[in-house]
C-alpha cells in the first residue's frame, strides 16, 4: 500500500477528518509532491501526529521540505480541532474528536455499554477496520484478566479506573485500519463511556487481583454522599463521581472567606452550578448509576435556579 493510501486510511471511517487529510494530499500536489516521502500518520497523548521517518525521507530542497513540515503541522492542528462528525471546531482535542453542542452526547450514548449482567455485557465494537461498526455482546469467561488502569491526574476521583483492560484467553484476529491482519490481545473499556461503573461492579472477582477487588468492594458498600449533586457518589473521600466536586468535609480556606461567609454558601453555589448546568452537556452522564442521597438538602429556591438557568441562556444565546 502507498504511503498517501496508508495515512489516508488511518482515518477509515472518520468523516470529516477524513476529508482534511485528503486535503492535505491535494496541496502536497500543488507543490509538486506526488511520491512516497518517509511520512506516516500516528498519535501522540491521543492526538493526531504526523511522524517523518529520516530513514525514508527523500525531500533534497529544503525550502519544499520546510513547505511540507509547514502543511503537517498546519493540518496536524485543523484534525486536531475538527468535529469528525459533523466537521465543527472543538475546543478539547485528544481522544474525544466531537464538537459538544451536537454529537459528542450522541456518540456518548451510542458508546455506553449495556446488558450489563452475571453473564457479560456489550459494548460498542468501533474496529475502525470495519466499515459497520456495531455492538457486540461478550461473556466474562472469555477473559483471563481484568486490570483496572488508574490515572491521578483523570477528572475522575482519586485511585477510581479510568479505563479496564480486559485479556482475552485467546487473542483474537482482527483486521487494523490497513486491513492487515494482526492479534487482538486486550477489549479496552473506558469510563467515559455510560455505564461503565455498573459494569465495573459486575466484573466476576476471579478477573481482579486483590487490590482491584477491593477497589471494586469499596466503589460497591463505601461511597460517602455528596452534598452537591445529591448522589452517594464520593469514592475515597475525594472527588464526587457524578459532579467531580471536590465537596466532601469541606471548609472555607482563606481565599473562599472573600466571597463566601459560611460554607453553606459555598455549598449553593455549587448546587446551582450542577442543577441548572443543561443534562445533555454533563460529562460523563453518571447519575443514574448512583443512588440518590437520602441526607441531601438542597439550599437553594427554585426561583433561584429558574434566574440562573436564564442567565445563562442569554450569556450562552441557547
Amino acid at each position: 500500500m502507498k504511503e498517501k493510501d496508508r495515512n489516508i486510511a488511518w482515518f477509515k471511517n472518520q468523516g470529516k477528518r477524513k476529508d482534511l487529510i485528503i486535503k492535505f494530499y491535494c496541496e502536497l500536489e500543488d507543490i509538486g509532491i506526488n511520491d512516497d516521502i518517509g511520512l506516516r500518520s500516528d498519535s501522540h497523548w491521543d492526538d493526531f501526529k504526523f511522524r517523518f521517518d529520516d530513514t525514508e525521507l527523500i525531500i533534497q530542497d529544503k525550502k519544499i521540505l520546510q513547505k511540507v513540515y509547514e502543511l503537517a503541522s498546519k493540518y496536524e492542528k485543523l484534525i486536531n480541532t475538527t468535529c469528525e462528525n459533523c466537521g465543527n471546531r472543538i475546543n478539547n482535542s485528544g481522544s474525544d474528536y466531537f464538537c459538544e453542542k451536537c454529537c459528542f452526547h450522541s456518540i456518548l450514548k451510542k458508546e455506553s455499554y449495556d446488558y450489563i449482567s452475571d453473564l457479560g455485557f456489550s459494548y460498542f465494537d468501533n474496529n475502525i477496520a470495519s466499515e459497520n461498526p456495531k455492538k457486540v455482546f461478550v461473556r466474562w469467561n472469555i477473559f483471563s484478566k481484568a486490570i483496572f488502569i488508574i490515572n491521578e491526574e483523570s477528572i475522575f476521583s482519586s485511585n477510581f479506573p479510568c479505563e479496564i483492560y480486559f485479556q482475552y484467553k485467546k487473542p483474537l484476529l482482527a483486521l487494523d485500519v490497513w486491513d492487515e491482519i494482526c492479534i487482538q490481545e486486550t477489549l479496552s473499556i473506558f469510563a467515559r463511556n455510560e455505564n461503565f461503573y455498573t459494569l465495573l461492579k459486575h466484573i466476576p472477582n476471579n478477573l481482579l487481583n486483590e487490590n482491584d477487588q477491593k477497589i471494586k468492594n469499596d466503589l460497591i458498600n463505601h461511597l460517602d454522599d455528596c452534598n452537591i449533586c445529591g448522589h452517594k457518589s464520593i469514592y475515597n473521600k475525594n472527588n464526587c463521581l457524578v459532579c467531580h466536586s471536590a465537596g466532601y468535609n469541606r471548609v472555607l480556606t482563606e481565599r473562599m472567606k472573600k466571597y463566601y461567609n459560611t460554607i453553606e454558601e459555598w455549598y449553593k453555589k455549587m448546587q446551582l452550578d450542577y442543577h441548572s448546568e443543561d443534562s445533555e452537556f454533563k460529562y460523563p452522564r453518571l447519575e443514574n448509576q448512583f443512588e440518590k442521597s437520602e441526607n441531601y438538602i438542597k439550599l437553594f429556591t427554585e426561583k433561584e435556579l429558574d434566574d440562573l438557568k436564564l442567565l445563562r441562556s442569554k450569556k450562552y444565546n441557547l
